[in-house]
């Protein structure tokens, strides 16, 4: 998971930068910055809802116990 978050940082950066040197272009540089930054979002948020599950099995309660635990 972290090495995915390190790629896509590496990405964000080097990315339109070298299309600036490759093709002399800013807009395909900045088409580029918003693709990656879109895919980057889509791995931020499947780490959020990976976290969110394991926040989630950590924190549950067996029902039985609960009722126990309500009288």
């Amino acid at each position: 998971m972290k090495t995915q978050i390190t790629k896509g940082i590496i990405a964000l950066a080097a990315v339109p930068t070298a299309s600036i040197y490759l093709f002399k272009s800013i807009e395909i540089s900045i088409i580029l910055f918003i693709v990656i930054l879109l895919a980057n979002v889509s791995v931020f948020l499947s780490i959020g809802f990976y976290l969110k599950n394991v926040i989630s099995n950590y924190f549950w309660v067996d029902p039985k116990i609960s009722e126990k635990l309500k009288k």
